[in-house]
């Protein structure tokens, strides 16, 4: 049994980056987010520049690491100059929220030497299973250093009973913005308050809001990681207009679509030899 549950919990957790680049910024890498839906990893090289990460201030240095935890309160500044690595990654489990959301407060490592950052840059923009297993290797060992650093406690995985998990495999397989409790319970052929007492006894809010937020951690991670349009996207979500679609979005992430993509890839990228 003890076997079975480690296995289970090793496969329900994914580790996923959607952005890895060396950039320089200037002073227009100043923003406000309202949330970020996953972790940043900062690989400070020259420069200086701030954070605030849930009302905590942190002053960015060269020759540090610094873990800012999905869904924090997150704003950023660089009055001058900055040369950083950063790394984008969503550590998921099977209810599609990130683990380290549970953190609070960004977290400050020991950085790493010229050589390694090259090491790493070569390892982002390369097919080869060597250097994909050395990047996968070094940020699995960085997210154990953030969690000893931290001192939080991830907890055993969440085991779910399988109403709860028949109801998030539905609701991802027809996941749109329209997509409503009644149709979740009649697709599973259960009453809604069935339904509704799983969800909020294994995952602790309503059907609803699980669905709205899918929906828009959904979008986000489309934004991310594809070139699709801000009206594409609200399409393939089901919403009336992108104009709701844009007004939902800046609701619940403080910043519309097309300004949340603009600053998730800001900065000149630079390549190093």
């Amino acid at each position: 049994m003890a076997l079975r549950d480690m296995m289970k919990g090793f496969n329900d957790i994914s580790v996923s980056i959607s952005q890895m680049l060396y950039v320089k910024l200037d002073n227009r890498w100043n923003s406000r987010f309202a949330r970020v839906n996953f972790s940043r990893i900062y690989y400070v090289c020259k420069g200086e520049a701030d954070v605030v990460c849930n009302g905590k201030s942190v002053h960015l240095t060269p020759g540090h690491i610094y873990f800012i935890p999905a869904c924090s309160e997150f704003s950023y500044a660089c009055a001058e100059y900055m040369e950083k690595l950063y790394i984008h990654v969503s550590v998921l489990q099977n209810n599609r929220y990130d683990l380290f959301s549970r953190l609070k407060d960004c977290v400050v490592l020991p950085g790493l030497d010229g050589e390694e950052i090259k090491r790493l840059c070569h390892c982002a923009n390369s097919a080869d299973v060597n250097d994909i297993l050395y990047l996968k290797a070094h940020l699995h060992a960085l997210l154990m250093q953030v969690v000893e650093k931290s001192g939080v406690d991830l907890g055993r995985p969440e085991v779910y009973s399988p109403l709860t998990e028949r109801a998030m495999d539905y609701i991802e397989q027809d996941l749109h913005c329209g997509l409503t409790v009644k149709q979740v319970a009649d697709g599973l052929h259960v009453s809604e308050d069935k339904l509704q007492r799983a969800f909020r006894q294994d995952l602790h809010i309503g059907v609803g809001r699980y669905i709205t937020e899918r929906v828009l951690y959904a979008a986000e991670e489309r934004l991310r990681m594809s070139d699709e349009s801000v009206c594409a996207i609200s399409e393939w979500l089901g919403f009336c207009d992108q104009f709701y679609f844009s007004r939902r979005f800046a609701d619940y992430f403080g910043v519309s679509p097309r300004r949340y993509r603009k600053q998730i890839t800001m900065g000149q990228p630079v390549e190093l030899d």
